[in-house]
């Protein structure tokens, strides 16, 4: 999956379960995303949003989400 800033957020949860764990291990602020709130907020969220969101630069946010999907991908 390519990840671009507007690539929606739950498409990349919903393609890749277990990466919200992944990521919340790396970034505790992500576990706000297991909230109803959270579930709520990122419901029509892009890579774009979530970075104004979390103060984290697109760049940033698309390097650890790569990065969490290879470590993912090796340890199928």
């Amino acid at each position: 999956m390519e990840i671009t800033p507007s690539t929606k957020v739950t498409d990349i949860l919903n393609a890749y379960p277990g990466l919200l764990d992944h990521l919340i291990k790396i970034e505790p602020k992500f576990a706000f995303l297991k909230t109803y709130l959270g579930k709520l907020a990122i419901r029509n969220a892009t890579v774009q949003d979530a970075s104004d969101r979390f103060n984290v630069s697109v760049e940033k946010l698309k390097q650890l989400l790569t990065e969490q999907l290879e470590l993912m991908n090796k340890e199928s």
